[in-house]
């Protein structure tokens, strides 16, 4: 877990952030138009992932 600031609001995360600048794994992730879209389709673009009600797995 780490801790972050979110527009100066404290927040907690679920695992650890990847380092600044690392790969992400491909994977196909389901878009707000219930439309599967792989993360590889976004090469080479900045991209935000946004995951809420995280939930640890052990």
């Amino acid at each position: 877990m780490a801790k972050i600031a979110i527009d100066g609001h404290p927040a907690e995360t679920c695992g650890k952030l990847p380092e600044a600048g690392s790969m992400a794994p491909d994977v196909t992730l389901t878009n707000t138009a219930f439309s599967d879209v792989s993360l590889n389709s976004f090469k080479g673009k900045k991209i935000i992932l946004n995951r809420s009600n995280c939930t640890e797995v052990q």
